[in-house]
């Protein structure tokens, strides 16, 4: 950013952080891309988990409904699908939602570092083009 300051250094101030602003917004959009990712898997694998959960209880039920209740061991294995996706998808979920959230800090905070960065560039190169100016 500092170059494409340095490259528009004699346009003036407003035009200058236009073109910062834009260019800020292109390196904002880069590091928000893989941000959506992250949220995406940490919102679809506790229902991904559910759903293994729903399969795992309508197996349980077709197995009463065909054997009765007193089969356990045929009870199990739907009971025990059913807790697997719930943990799988949990286990899955909350690690990926922790890294999407402290990601989306850390780009946050960038973006606010961009923009202050961006205001302080701008400032500097009027006040060189005003002190430039000044001596002619």
């Amino acid at each position: 950013m500092v170059k494409l300051g340095l490259r528009n250094f004699t346009l003036p101030k407003n035009e200058i952080k236009e073109i910062l602003e834009d260019q800020g917004r292109q390196e904002i959009r880069k590091l928000e891309r893989g941000l959506i990712v992250l949220e995406t898997i940490a919102a679809i694998a506790p229902l991904l988990g559910l759903l293994g959960t729903v399969l795992g209880m309508v197996e349980v039920f077709e197995v009463i409904k065909d054997q009765g209740i007193g089969q356990t061991a045929a009870l199990s294995g739907g009971i025990s699908q059913a807790l697997l996706t719930t943990v799988a998808g949990l286990f899955i979920g909350i690690p990926v939602l922790i890294a999407y959230n402290y990601f989306t800090n850390k780009s946050e905070s960038l973006v606010l570092d961009i923009e202050k960065h961006t205001n302080d560039l701008v400032n500097k190169i009027v006040h060189i083009n005003s002190e430039s100016d000044n001596k002619l």
